[in-house]
């Protein structure tokens, strides 16, 4: 068993592991999607998405949740995600620090600026919002069309003894990203690059696209 999590070089390494002659298994857990060097390596032609859905099913209870809030969305929409960190302080996450007040409210005008133009260059009628920030998603969710279903976030690995159905918002989030008609990681410089939403799009090989706010 290998753990190559944030290992330089880790696609090669692990290609290294797969090409040695063994009869044992090999497991290895890393942050990269290699499925290109594995259909390579083992002669198939398989999708990120089409793994995931070998590996991992919605449990009953998060199933209900995903489709009672398909039913409020009802019908098609596109992605924004929003990844702040602790920039408004909503939770502490490693060493980041919020900002100050009057720089939070430049930021969040900043955002909803940038959602309300994606809005209207898509010409979509409906757009679904994550974010780990819930003090953002309170402040735009009235705003026409868009879902934004404001409840607690945290990073699993830097919270704990929190309730399930806080953890369980990521993951219902990350389901509905998978449902959409194309996901935006929209963000400025000071906000995190996430690729939770990159990830969600490959379950169902979506559009992805990013969008930097400058």
């Amino acid at each position: 068993m290998f753990y190559l999590y944030g290992t330089k070089n880790s696609k090669l390494k692990l290609k290294r592991l797969l090409n040695f002659k063994s009869k044992k298994q090999v497991q290895a857990f890393f942050n990269l999607d290699f499925v290109s060097e594995l259909n390579d390596i083992f002669k198939t032609s398989y999708t990120w998405g089409e793994l995931f859905k070998k590996l991992f099913k919605p449990a009953e209870k998060l199933q209900k949740e995903i489709d009672k809030h398909l039913e409020i969305i009802k019908g098609e929409y596109i992605c924004a995600v929003f990844r702040f960190q602790n920039l408004f302080g909503d939770f502490q996450e490693y060493e980041y620090q919020p900002l100050n007040e009057s720089e939070q409210n430049i930021l969040i005008e900043k955002c909803s600026k940038a959602l309300l133009e994606l809005q209207k260059k898509e010409d979509c009628k409906k757009i679904l919002v994550t974010s780990d920030s819930e003090k953002f998603l309170t402040f735009i969710a009235n705003v026409e069309n868009v879902f934004a279903f404001p409840a607690k976030v945290v990073h699993i690995d830097c919270v704990e003894n929190e309730q399930d159905s806080v953890y369980m918002k990521s993951f219902l989030d990350f389901y509905l990203l998978s449902q959409g008609q194309k996901v935006f990681c929209v963000g400025t410089k000071e906000m995190y690059p996430s690729e939770f939403p990159m990830y969600a799009a490959k379950i169902n090989n979506i559009p992805f696209e990013r969008i930097l706010i400058e």
